[in-house]
């Protein structure tokens, strides 16, 4: 209890405490590794390399066109980066929004809630 005080919070100073020029850091612990991307980009710039990327393109269309746009889009996504989730202006700027606009879209809305879920 030596090193808590009465709420049980370590105290300045407490044995468990880092020495002067500790970081924290765990030396024994998992050395680090070849990443994923980086062994992908090794194999790609091999001599098979063209070779693979031609299999994987085929693969990834074949798949697209039998429906499931999740790993042609996942690539889509490396390759150009994802669509940012916002709306923007025509500038790319913030949507400025006039008062009659704002009117019609929110009549828009008012009249989609009152749309019988049944109907659809």
């Amino acid at each position: 209890m030596g090193d808590r005080n009465d709420k049980g919070q370590f105290i300045k100073g407490n044995s468990y405490a880092m020495k002067p020029g500790e970081t924290g850091r765990n030396p024994k612990g998992n050395p680090a590794s070849r990443s994923i991307v980086g062994q992908l980009r090794e194999i790609l710039n091999s001599e098979r390399g063209e070779e693979i990327v031609d299999a994987l393109v085929q693969s990834a269309l074949k798949r697209a066109i039998k429906g499931d746009f999740r790993f042609w889009n996942s690539i889509l996504q490396y390759i150009d980066g994802k669509v940012p989730d916002r709306i923007a202006g025509h500038d790319g700027g913030p949507l400025n929004v006039d008062e009659e606009t704002l009117a019609r879209v929110q009549k828009i809305v008012d009249s989609a809630d009152s749309i019988d879920e049944s109907q659809t």
